[in-house]
């Protein structure tokens, strides 16, 4: 009945994974514990994201992160909030921010446009 308010303390994992097909970064809001949901853009007039299977998964709002990489640099990022499997970090979006994505057969690192250093 009445609302809830729930304290995280301390660092969480958070493990997005590099996406170059999709448009937004993604998570789900269990992928977030503490983060408040607010509405976004997208929820607010309807929209959703069609998954590869052409399925329609609904837009409910967006979160916006304080993340740490694993270098310890802070990070801030806003996802929009829908039902996934995990965590996506949108490759467009991140070279539309000013870096790079380089991959190799080792994995994925982004990396600065302008610094070249990793992020």
């Amino acid at each position: 009945e009445e609302g809830q308010l729930n304290a995280v303390q301390g660092d969480l994992p958070f493990e997005g994974v590099l996406d170059s097909g999709a448009a937004d970064h993604v998570a789900d809001n269990v992928d977030a514990p503490g983060y408040a949901v607010e509405p976004s853009t997208g929820s607010k007039a309807g929209a959703a994201f069609i998954a590869a299977n052409g399925a329609r998964i609904p837009n409910r709002g967006q979160m916006t992160l304080a993340l740490k990489s694993e270098g310890g640099q802070p990070i801030t990022s806003t996802f929009q909030v829908c039902q996934t499997n995990r965590p996506l970090w949108s490759v467009g979006k991140i070279c539309d921010a000013g870096c790079k994505v380089v991959f190799s057969s080792k994995g994925a690192e982004v990396v600065g446009e302008k610094s070249g250093k990793p992020l």
